[in-house]
């Protein structure tokens, strides 16, 4: 199986312009194409990361564009139907495989790994995107996949418990050595401490309970 890791630069794109203004990551999977005359309309599915007011006005002035025929919500999972630029049908069908989310960054970017059997099937996209969207290649390889990661196959965890955990990720908790404290971490959140090491813990019982419980 070929492999195309590579990220693109689209200050064009709405889901670009939006995540810049509003500070926000969205990670997310295309799950359905189908087209209306000459336009590709792609459904998707994903996840929002950021500070709750920015998601909530992010979402308002999303509902209200042109590029966008259906959106729902749940807290921070949604699901939209976008019409694509044609310089981006290229990335959609003909047995490309995403074997990882497609992450859209606040600097305008957006990351996308994508397989397939053939690797011309990924020359054609590198080719395409190429024009427009001057993509950084990270990596063609031929290698075997391991697994393809999945929205949703996770524990369950209150919006608290995500909240601890994102934060404590995002400040180097769990790095080795460990760069900061729960200590730290509940002041810089603006919790006392119990309250955060409540919810951090529950947090990682709950993911432990998920991939290591027989």
């Amino acid at each position: 199986m070929w492999t195309l890791k590579c990220i693109f630069n689209n200050k064009k794109n709405i889901l670009n312009k939006l995540t810049n203004k509003y500070n926000l990551i969205l990670k997310g999977y295309p799950v359905n194409t189908h087209k209306e005359k000459e336009k590709l309309i792609v459904s998707a599915a994903g996840f929002i990361e950021g500070v709750e007011e920015n998601k909530k006005l992010f979402l308002k002035e999303l509902k209200k564009q042109k590029e966008i025929t259906n959106i729902e919500n749940y807290k921070d999972f949604f699901i939209i139907s976008i019409i694509q630029p044609k310089e981006t049908h290229c990335l959609y069908g003909e047995g490309l495989i995403y074997t990882k989310p497609v992450t859209v960054t606040p600097n305008f970017t957006q990351e996308y790994e994508v397989s397939h059997f053939n690797r011309k099937r990924l020359e054609k996209v590198m080719s395409i995107t190429k024009q427009n969207l001057k993509p950084t290649i990270l990596k063609i390889k031929n290698e075997k996949l391991k697994e393809i990661s999945f929205l949703g196959i996770h524990p369950n965890l209150t919006e608290k418990q995500k909240e601890a955990l994102h934060f404590a990720h995002k400040n180097n908790y769990y790095d080795f050595p460990r760069k900061s404290s729960l200590k730290s971490l509940s002041k810089d959140n603006n919790q006392p401490l119990s309250t955060f090491q409540k919810n951090l813990r529950k947090a990682e019982k709950k993911i432990m309970d998920f991939f290591l419980k027989v």
